[in-house]
């Protein structure tokens, strides 16, 4: 295999299923580790049994009564808000030191930077600025993660449009392995020890 073959398979882009794969693991891990406490809480406040009696409709204003008169409705959001910064530190702190977030461990798939190295903390603080507005999918700022997921449908290389600007691109996990491979295969080969 000459030299163009291996860049080709080293470089091969993730595809939508998979990364999709990926943003559902990771999304219910965070949902346990970030909602769970948050859900329990609001059972303790809100009596769940009602809400099983009164129609879809009326759950809605129930739980909102409910929050209001024991002033839940500021401290809900002041988690929200904590919550999404958590989702955000999540995304940062596994992509740059990894590479990999949970969910891209688990489907073998990692993000690199145009230049197929290892991304920097700002380039994942870019990149997934739109995932802490997931927790707020009801106000219009949740639709900007909307539109930067179906803009990879449309892009050659699976990028989002915040992969555009953080310059980064989502790939095959083996990637990263045959890059340290062979970065390690030069260096012995430069005459170095490992």
């Amino acid at each position: 295999m000459n030299n163009q073959e291996i860049a080709e398979i080293l470089y091969e882009n993730a595809s939508i299923a998979r990364r999709t794969l990926a943003a559902i693991v990771d999304t219910l891990i965070l949902l346990i580790i970030l909602g769970g406490p948050l859900m329990i809480y609001l059972n303790h406040q809100i009596d769940i049994d009602n809400l099983n009696s009164m129609r879809f409709d009326e759950r809605q204003d129930y739980i909102l009564q409910k929050m209001k008169s024991r002033g839940l409705d500021l401290r809900v959001t002041i988690v929200i808000i904590i919550d999404s910064l958590l989702v955000l530190l999540y995304y940062m702190a596994t992509e740059s030191l990894y590479g990999q977030t949970l969910g891209k461990m688990i489907t073998g798939i990692a993000v690199v930077d145009i230049n197929k190295k290892k991304i920097g903390i700002f380039q994942a603080f870019v990149r997934n600025l739109p995932k802490a507005l997931l927790f707020f999918l009801m106000s219009p700022l949740g639709f900007i993660m909307l539109i930067d997921h179906f803009a990879a449908l449309f892009d050659d290389r699976g990028m989002r449009i915040f992969d555009r600007f953080a310059s980064t691109l989502v790939v095959y996990e083996y990637v990263l392995n045959r890059e340290k491979e062979n970065r390690s295969a030069e260096y012995i080969h430069l005459g170095g020890s490992k």
